[in-house]
C-alpha cells in the first residue's frame, strides 16, 4: 500500500485584495512555497491600488464563521492564521468558534494599519482582539506601529524585551514584532514567553523606511504557520520564516512591477529551496 504524504494544512482567515500581493492571496502563495496546503475563509473584500486602500467591504460574520467550520470539519487543520478581520463582531464570533478548536496552534497577524500607517480598524476591534482572540494564540505578529497601538504609547526601543513582555498580557502566547528601523538596520524582535527570552533578527534594508513592501507581514506570518504545521518548535519555525521572507523580499525587489510598488515573491531563490 502506498504511503500517504503528510502536508501541513493551514486555515487562513483574512481579506482578499486585487493586486495579488497581500491578504489571502499572499497567504496562499507563502503557504504553498513553504510546503503546505492553504485553505481560506474570506473575511472581507478590499479594493486597493499601489497608493492606498480605497474601500473595505466586510462579509457577514456568520458567513465567515461558517467558512471556518466547513474547513475545520472537513480536514485535519495543522495551524490557523488570521489576517484582516475588520469588525469587532467578526473578531468575537471567530474567537468563539476557534475556542472549540483550541488544540490547533493559532497565529494572529493583527492587521490594524495599512499603507502609510493608515488605521484600518476602530478601537472596539482592538478590544475584541484582546478579549476573544489573543487568549487563544500561540503567537502574534504585529509590526512596530501595531505594537504602539496595543501599548497606547510609543515604543521604548532601549528595553524591547520589557515592551514585548507587556504585550503578552492578554494570553499565554509569544510575540514577534516586525520591521523596527534602528541605526540603519531593520529588526524583527522575537519574544518567547515560555523561556522569557528575546532574539533579534537584524538585516540591512533594501528599501527606504517610508517605502512599504506589500504583503511582507502576511507572507511572513503564513510561513510561520506552515512551519508550525510541519511540527517545528516555534523558535525553529521563526528562523525558517525569517529566511523565507528575506529571500522573498530580495527576489521580489528584482521584479519590475511599477514605480515604488515593492512586493514579496514567495517562489524565490534556490537558497531558500535548499532549506525547505
Amino acid at each position: 500500500m502506498e504511503k500517504t504524504l503528510h502536508i501541513p494544512k493551514i486555515l487562513l482567515i483574512g481579506g482578499s485584495e486585487p493586486l495579488g500581493c497581500a491578504g489571502i492571496q499572499a497567504d496562499l502563495k507563502a503557504v504553498c512555497a513553504c510546503g503546505g496546503y492553504g485553505a481560506a475563509a474570506l473575511s472581507c473584500i478590499v479594493d486597493e491600488d499601489t497608493h492606498r486602500v480605497k474601500s473595505i467591504h466586510p462579509l457577514p460574520a456568520q458567513l465567515i464563521v461558517e467558512q471556518c467550520i466547513s474547513c475545520l470539519q472537513s480536514m485535519d487543520v495543522d495551524c490557523i492564521k488570521t489576517g484582516l478581520l475588520y469588525s469587532a463582531e467578526t473578531v468575537r464570533t471567530i474567537g468563539e468558534i476557534l475556542h472549540r478548536f483550541n488544540n490547533i496552534p493559532l497565529i494572529i497577524d493583527p492587521v490594524f494599519v495599512g499603507y502609510a500607517k493608515t488605521l484600518l480598524i476602530t478601537p472596539d476591534v482592538i478590544e475584541a482582539y484582546q478579549k476573544y482572540l489573543f487568549p487563544l494564540a500561540a503567537l502574534i505578529t504585529p509590526n512596530a506601529t501595531e505594537c504602539e497601538i496595543l501599548l497606547q504609547r510609543s515604543l521604548k526601543t532601549d528595553n524591547v524585551q520589557s515592551e514585548l513582555k507587556e504585550l503578552c498580557q492578554w494570553g499565554n502566547y509569544s510575540i514577534i514584532m516586525k520591521s523596527v528601523f534602528m541605526e540603519g538596520k531593520v529588526c524583527d524582535y522575537f519574544y518567547e514567553s515560555k523561556t522569557d527570552s528575546l532574539k533579534a533578527y537584524s538585516k540591512v534594508p533594501i528599501r527606504k523606511k517610508d517605502e512599504g513592501i506589500r504583503g511582507a507581514g502576511d507572507s511572513f506570518a503564513s510561513s510561520i504557520a506552515t512551519y508550525l504545521g510541519k511540527q517545528y518548535p516555534l523558535s525553529d519555525a521563526i528562523w525558517r520564516a525569517e529566511f523565507f521572507i528575506d529571500n522573498s523580499i530580495q527576489f521580489g525587489h528584482k521584479i519590475d512591477f511599477s514605480s515604488k510598488f515593492n512586493v514579496v515573491h514567495s517562489f524565490g531563490s534556490d537558497d531558500f529551496k535548499k532549506i525547505n
